[in-house]
C-alpha cells in the first residue's frame, strides 16, 4: 500500500536579529525530510514571509503576509533583542496597537490555536545576554514585556 506524504507546513515569524536561527529551523527541516520523509510519510515545508509571500499591492504589507500565509500546523516564533516594526494595525481583541509583525502573527495564531487547536504554538527566545550589534533598550524592553505576556496567557484550556 502506498501512504500519501502528509505536508505539515512549519510557519517562522520573527524580527531580523534572528536570521541565524530562522535558518536552523529551514535546515532542520530539510535535514528531517531527508532522513525520515519515506519512513514516516510526513514532511515539514517551512513558510515564512521573506520566501513564501508574493509581493502585492494592499492596504498594508502585514495583511499581505497574513493573507497569503493563513494557513499552518506549527507556529515558531523566535526573539531576541529586537522586537520588530509596527504593522500599522490593532489587535481586535484588546483595540491596542500591535508593536511588531511578529506579535500580530503570533496573535492570529493564538486565536487559532483557542478556537480551534488547530496550531501548535512555539516561541524561543535567545539569550539577552549575548553579545551582538548595537543595543536598543526600547526594542529589548517590549521583548522582555512580550515574555511576560506569554507567561500571563493561559495554554491549558
Amino acid at each position: 500500500m502506498n501512504k500519501e506524504v502528509t505536508q505539515i507546513k512549519v510557519f517562522v515569524s520573527c524580527p531580523s536579529d534572528v536570521k541565524n536561527e530562522k535558518s536552523i529551523v529551514e535546515y532542520l527541516c530539510d535535514e528531517i525530510n531527508q532522513k525520515y520523509r519515506d519512513k514516516f510519510k510526513v514532511s515539514l515545508l517551512m513558510v515564512e514571509w521573506e520566501k513564501s509571500v508574493i509581493p502585492q499591492f494592499g492596504p498594508r504589507p502585514q495583511a499581505i503576509i497574513n493573507q497569503q500565509i493563513s494557513k499552518y500546523d506549527v507556529f515558531i516564533g523566535i526573539f531576541w533583542k529586537r522586537f520588530g516594526t509596527p504593522p500599522g494595525a490593532k489587535n481586535p481583541n484588546t483595540g491596542e496597537h500591535y508593536e511588531s509583525g511578529t506579535e500580530e502573527e503570533f496573535e492570529i495564531a493564538y486565536q487559532g490555536w483557542k478556537q480551534k487547536k488547530s496550531v501548535r504554538i512555539n516561541f524561543y527566545f535567545k539569550d539577552l545576554n549575548r553579545k551582538a550589534g548595537i543595543d536598543d533598550q526600547v526594542q529589548t524592553a517590549k521583548v522582555v514585556a512580550f515574555k511576560k505576556k506569554l507567561r500571563d496567557k493561559s495554554f491549558c484550556g
